[in-house]
């Protein structure tokens, strides 16, 4: 190829990547979600009666977690129309914001109430250092929550049925610190096979005995052992993105619909010269005990989004949907990928800017190489 066409094509090149290098540098680093939690409560009563949205569930506000994630927009609806920031307020339910209204919404025979959270998410992929998601491995944790005594707290559900064998299990670990951490890994990667039969999550006494349990049932087994070895943790829950999944939980009172996302659940553990790290053994990449920290998915997968966590209550309650006397509901947990806005404006000059600096380019090289045959 004559070096005129050459050069006349990779400079312009060059040139509409430089004038678009935040947008490529956007696509590259971050994916961004909008994560919708809609409640539909209907009236099945023979009287008007009021309800409150807040008192039948829990509507988190999704955390802002260095390297992770962090929240740009947050919206709420009710009855499809954007609602006054004077009927709601945020408040706080073991550590975690969540979305509260002041007073009752009064419900004809057979009338219904739609309340809807909207939050705009970012979550961080695994690209550039600096710019990148930050893995939470052992080579530098989280540095937030400052650990404390609510922590290393072991009562009410923790200790539920026959306590002392989980008691049985920490004191065979050995060691302390990492070295203990690695030691509950490969117990449980060893004896408490994966299981996602289970609804809502399990004391740890109960996980250990049967030997199997769902995401949250491991987890709450884990962090029982890790506290049991003066190990601060707490449970994580997040949703785990899939484009296309749907599935519901039925009754005749309540159904839920999970759209596109599916709820899971990882542990915190504390580590005094890390911080924390995430123990997920689940889903991580690698088939090894640490991998459950190190390749833990919330490390390394732009899909996964956190949202609430569990330090001193049952984890049960922070999931718990109760309809209230004569009502219906329908729940729904929804995500959606945001398409990048592209400023086409922006891109057409540069494109234009790129062909005139083209053509420039190909005339100056085509005169210096007629220039230089004469001589």
């Amino acid at each position: 190829m004559k070096r005129s066409i050459l050069l006349s094509i990779l400079i312009p090149l060059l040139l509409v990547v430089a004038l678009n290098m935040d947008i490529i540098v956007e696509e590259l680093t971050v994916r961004e979600y909008r994560v919708i939690t809609r409640c539909v409560i209907e009236n099945t009563g023979f009287t008007e009666i009021g309800v409150n949205p807040s008192d039948i569930m829990n509507f988190y506000l999704i955390p802002n977690i260095s390297g992770w994630q962090y929240v740009e927009e947050v919206l709420v609806y009710i009855n499809g129309k954007l609602a006054d920031k004077n009927k709601y307020y945020i408040g706080e339910v073991d550590g975690n914001k969540l979305l509260k209204f002041h007073s009752p919404f009064r419900l004809d025979v057979g009338g219904k109430l739609n309340v809807t959270l909207v939050q705009k998410v970012v979550v961080y992929r695994l690209v550039f250092s600096g710019v990148k998601r930050v893995p939470r491995g052992l080579k530098g944790g989280l540095k937030e929550p400052m650990p404390t005594e609510d922590y290393l707290m072991l009562k009410g559900f923790y200790r539920k049925g026959d306590f002392s064998k989980v008691v049985e299990t920490a004191e065979k670990m050995e060691g302390s610190g990492f070295d203990v951490l690695l030691n509950i890994l490969k117990f449980i990667c060893s004896r408490i096979k994966y299981s996602n039969s289970s609804y809502g999550i399990a004391p740890p006494a109960e996980t250990l005995e049967r030997g199997y349990g769902s995401c949250g049932d491991i987890s709450a087994l884990t962090v029982a052992l890790l506290r049991l070895k003066e190990i601060p943790a707490f449970i994580y829950f997040c949703y785990v993105y899939e484009e296309g999944l749907n599935f519901y939980e039925k009754s005749p009172i309540l159904t839920i619909n999970y759209s596109n996302i599916g709820p899971h659940a990882f542990a915190m553990a504390y580590l005094e010269s890390v911080g924390w790290v995430p123990i997920d053994m689940v889903i991580h990449a690698g088939n090894r005990p640490i991998d459950c920290i190190e390749g833990a998915g919330v490390n390394i997968n732009d899909r996964i989004i956190v949202y609430a966590k569990a330090v001193k209550l049952d984890p049960n309650i922070l999931l718990v949907i109760a309809p209230q006397s004569k009502t219906k509901v329908y729940v729904e947990y929804r995500a959606e990928v945001l398409p990048k806005k592209l400023d086409i404006i922006r891109v057409l000059y540069s494109l234009m800017l790129a062909l005139l600096t083209g053509y420039i380019v190909y005339l100056a090289v085509e005169e210096l190489e007629e220039y230089g045959e004469q001589t």
